[in-house]
């Protein structure tokens, strides 16, 4: 029995000791975590504005522009054809998208692939119910489902 004493004794530094080592160790984890957050912190990237128009852009004959549907993030030369009904928009700085019906979403293809190159936009991929499309600031794409279409516009500078 005195011989377990004695070596719990003799523990107990050892103990404390390795108790203050992984306290410091914590404790200086902790401030350099606290510091990397504040150089975080301090790099927040701040969206640059969209750009205004310096001239007024209209849309080819049987086209509105894309803003005039109530989207304010939309490329402002970018237009489909006049009418739409939209199912649905979603309008953020980085993401344009239109729902539309099957018919619509039809008009648009036809109306995109007339139309692209003098908005800009390179087409870079099509099928007969597809077409894929940039230009140096913008993606976008358009589908059309049996159900569904929609036209998706994905800012990239």
């Amino acid at each position: 029995m005195a011989s377990q004493r004695s070596s719990v004794a003799r523990l107990r530094p050892l103990v404390a000791a390795s108790f203050w080592v992984r306290m410091r160790r914590w404790v200086g984890g902790l401030v350099v975590l606290c510091a990397l957050a504040g150089c975080a912190a301090g790099a927040a990237v701040v969206p640059e504005p969209t750009p205004t128009r310096s001239a007024p852009v209209t849309a080819p004959t049987g086209g509105q522009l894309l803003i005039d549907y109530g989207l304010k993030y939309a490329p402002s030369e970018f237009s489909v054809p006049s009418a739409l009904n939209p199912t649905i928009k979603i309008d953020q700085e980085n993401v344009v998208t239109l729902g539309l019906t099957p018919a619509d979403g039809m008009a648009v293809y036809t109306y995109l692939s007339e139309n692209l190159a003098g908005m800009g936009f390179e087409v870079t991929g099509r099928s007969p119910d597809s077409l894929v499309f940039h230009n140096a600031q913008w993606e976008g794409a358009l589908t059309v489902a049996e159900v569904s279409a929609a036209l998706t516009l994905r800012r990239i500078s």
